[in-house]
């Protein structure tokens, strides 16, 4: 089950300096280089992005993406494979709204596997979310995610907080200055899936689809949870159990029984598979249409499914979702 809580919290502690530790796999400060300060030498290559201002005002101490192809790439390393609990930390400033890639291992969806090991971004849609790549899935692998729709504002700054703790996975952004916290949680099933493909910072294909417009700072990656005392300085109860979620009266659940929340994605280049999430897991009947022409008619009782779709040619299709909660329909762009 996903919940989606937003808490206005009280400064503690101002104080936000890092702790490096050994659970600190990777650090990026891009205080003028793209050079790995956890001390593990996963030191990267910037392709683009230019040095600029950071949240403080302070010169050379972010990097900024051109939207169009500029990528920072880092060369495969067991220690950016992470096998079991992970944290990462990212400072964002979008200068639109649009598709944008943070971070991700596996860089490509022609890489043997279809789906990010793990990466954090933006979407046109107003998601934030975390995606996994694991083994489970129709065709040996799938998509799992936490990902919630919140409007996010062009030039303002966010810091993206994406965790993983046994099967939970959580998604969690506060934008700068403001002590608001939205937080997300879904549970996901498999192992990671990883190849040899390098850790990338801001596009996934370096194509405008998918790269990054604005500035990234500060991106950290630990091995553990950390809890989000610990990431911040703050101090709050960041694990409530679910029921507590549900029952306390300062906590906003937006997932009503009528809400139908659908997001899809195409897979592959050229394209393999059509990739559709629902807000909540539940039965639900997909169609796609050719004008009149049925072409596909599936069921799926999950709130992600990955559909083949090699067979199709090029073209514009009508998606039609259906559940007891709603129905939904999107134009969809195969070339």
């Amino acid at each position: 089950m996903k919940l989606l809580y937003t808490s206005l919290l009280i400064i503690l502690s101002l104080n936000l300096q890092s702790q490096v530790d050994s659970s600190l796999v990777a650090y990026y400060s891009f205080t003028g280089n793209t050079e790995d300060e956890s001390g593990n030498e996963n030191h990267g290559a910037a392709d683009g992005p230019l040095l600029t201002t950071d949240r403080f005002g302070s010169e050379a101490s972010a990097y900024e993406f051109d939207g169009q192809d500029d990528i920072i790439r880092v060369m495969d390393a067991s220690s950016l494979r992470l096998e079991d609990d992970f944290t990462i930390v990212a400072w964002v400033m979008p200068y639109t709204t649009k598709d944008h890639t943070i971070l991700r291992k596996n860089s490509s969806a022609n890489a043997t596997n279809a789906f990010p090991a793990y990466g954090i971004g933006l979407s046109g849609t107003s998601h934030f979310s975390l995606n996994i790549g694991t083994d489970q899935g129709p065709t040996g692998i799938s998509s799992q995610q936490a990902f919630f729709n919140k409007p996010y504002e062009v030039n303002t700054w966010y810091r993206m907080i994406a965790r993983k703790q046994d099967s939970i996975i959580y998604i969690t952004t506060n934008p700068f200055d403001k002590n608001v916290f939205t937080n997300y949680q879904s549970s996901m099933e498999g192992d990671i899936l990883y190849d040899s493909s390098p850790f990338i910072i801001g596009s996934r294909t370096q194509q405008a689809s998918n790269t990054f417009e604005g500035k990234i700072d500060d991106i950290k990656i630990y091995n553990r949870f950390l809890t989000l005392e610990e990431v911040t300085g703050l101090s709050f109860d960041d694990e409530i159990p679910e029921e507590e979620m549900e029952d306390d009266p300062n906590v906003e659940n937006d997932n009503t029984d009528n809400d139908l929340v659908v997001d899809v994605e195409i897979i592959g280049d050229p394209w393999k598979f059509l990739l559709i999430r629902l807000q909540e897991k539940t039965a639900a009947r997909v169609k796609l249409y050719e004008g009149d022409e049925l072409v596909m008619d599936r069921e799926f009782d999950s709130n992600i499914s990955s559909v083949n779709i090699e067979d199709l040619v090029a073209g514009s299709y009508l998606l039609k979702v259906t559940t007891s909660a709603g129905s939904f329909e999107q134009e969809i762009i195969i070339e």
